[in-house]
């Protein structure tokens, strides 16, 4: 994501795409349980992934299998799998999912979503001191 710094200038987001495309495919792959007391849906830059991993949780959490099928109907109401490539994005995280455990692509994820939370907040105050909203 790409974000205003200071006038005429733009800064990028942190950000740890593949290891949120990894994380997920690992999970869908392995139907393993989510990692939520380490990962939670907002730590991820992209909403795919956020809809995906929500969409995880939700079948965890109410002990339904974690299928690509049951995944795709899900997130599908979001509308933006279709924009993705539908299913076939969720077939080619598991295709592409990783060695690395779903515990190390989580905390790349947080360790990223941290650094967005602190430019974030060092932008506003800077905003805030220049007088701008």
């Amino acid at each position: 994501m790409i974000f205003p710094a200071l006038p005429g200038m733009l800064y990028q987001l942190p950000e740890n795409i593949e290891a949120e495309q990894a994380l997920l495919g690992t999970l869908l792959a392995m139907r393993a349980e989510p990692i939520s007391d380490l990962l939670k849906p907002e730590h991820f830059s992209d909403p795919l992934h956020t809809a995906i991993y929500e969409a995880i949780l939700g079948r965890w959490d109410a002990w339904q299998t974690i299928d690509l099928d049951a995944i795709a109907s899900a997130v599908a109401l979001t509308g933006l799998l279709d924009e993705a490539g539908g299913t076939q994005y969720l077939t080619q995280l598991v295709i592409q999912s990783g060695a690395l455990s779903a515990e190390e692509h989580a905390r790349s994820i947080v360790l990223a979503w941290i650094s967005r939370r602190k430019l974030d907040e060092a932008h506003k105050r800077s905003a805030e001191g220049e007088g701008r909203p």
